[in-house]
């Protein structure tokens, strides 16, 4: 037996002990308006759930007691970390329902402003590098990364202006001008335009977000239910679509298989960075945030995690490594970031 195996059930029950702990001393119900659950509630997806079903992909990597301690130790530092500003802070609780303020005319011209601007960023990068034929063959997941080099600025220009534009644009439509319907067709022709640039995940955040503004705006709250399952079908459908596009078919096995491997992924990096840092690579205090920055900078400017990979020699095809808040902690600062991050993003 695996010290990874050995360790899940008391680990389950620990993480279940954190949270249920931050509840009882924060008074926090569980609320997907409140980042504080919201965090928690991704961690427990993207960064946990994985060590239950490690063997299926024991493969491709094999999760050591680091890995597993570090994910744990995370989410404990940031429910301290939580705990400790409600209490030295005298936090007040956030509101159980979202609270939209009157939107005026600068608003609204704002928010329009974004999306158009974020439309010529996209128009921007098409003219430079070409947008994205999602069905043009076995090579797109290299071909759209390719395409990237030396004008990537523009292509994350033109997702954060479409992305920031559509929620804003939604929120007016939505609670101002009460037009469900208007909302929606803006939110999907903003996913649709993002799709363009090569990547599924911005468009998906898209319309995740777009469902959860529509719940408010019907019931004044987002039901965990709802959102739970519009992150399950998002997931599979992302996975149907990598399927199809990889592949060229799809069957049941396959698309589960992808689906489950968006969140262990995340703890595949993990390893990665734990066995890179400090043996191959020395720590980085706080390098890993210039390289995101220098994006924007003429020339082929690579953000970390392509720095990453093409550090440690890695071949799969696609952009790079998606190390999570704790892998670039513990690529900066080794245990001590591991520690201080989360406490720090908890007492934010």
């Amino acid at each position: 037996m695996t010290l990874v195996a050995a360790l899940a059930p008391w680990l389950l029950l620990g993480l279940i002990g954190v949270v249920a702990a931050l509840v009882y001393c924060a008074r926090r119900p569980l609320d997907l308006l409140d980042p504080v659950s919201y965090f928690l509630l991704a961690h427990l997806v993207f960064l946990y759930l994985g060590i239950f079903y490690a063997g299926r992909y024991a493969a491709a990597v094999a999760l050591s007691g680091e890995v597993v301690l570090l994910v744990i130790l995370g989410v404990v530092c940031f429910a301290l970390g939580v705990l400790g500003a409600d209490l030295l802070l005298s936090a007040e609780r956030p509101p159980r329902r979202m609270a939209v303020a009157s939107l005026d005319r600068g608003y609204v011209v704002a928010a329009w402003l974004i999306l158009c601007l974020g439309a010529l960023f996209l128009a921007a990068y098409g003219v430079r590098a070409g947008l994205v034929d999602w069905f043009g063959g076995g090579g797109f997941d290299d071909y759209r990364v390719e395409v990237r080099m030396g004008e990537g600025k523009f292509a994350l220009l033109a997702i954060a202006f479409v992305t920031t534009g559509a929620w804003l644009t939604s929120v007016d439509l939505l609670f101002r001008q009460r037009r469900w319907l208007a909302s929606w067709l803006v939110a999907g022709a903003s996913a649709a335009l993002l799709l363009l640039v090569g990547n599924r995940a911005p468009s998906a955040d898209l319309l995740v977000v777009q469902l959860f503004l529509w719940c408010v705006f019907v019931w004044g709250r987002l039901p965990a239910a709802v959102a739970g399952g519009a992150v399950v079908t998002l997931l599979l459908a992302i996975a149907l679509l990598g399927a199809v596009r990889q592949e060229g078919t799809a069957n049941l096995d396959l698309v589960l298989s992808k689906a489950l491997w968006r969140p262990f992924v995340n703890l595949q990096n993990l390893q990665l960075v734990v066995a890179a840092y400090p043996e191959q690579i020395a720590f980085e205090r706080g390098g890993t945030m210039l390289r995101d920055l220098s994006v924007v900078l003429p020339g082929y400017q690579p953000n970390y995690g392509t720095w990453l990979k093409e550090a440690l020699g890695l071949r799969f095809s696609g952009g790079g490594l998606t190390v999570t808040h704790l892998g670039e902690a513990f690529a900066n600062f080794g245990w001590r970031g591991v520690v201080l991050v989360p406490l720090a993003l908890g007492g934010a």
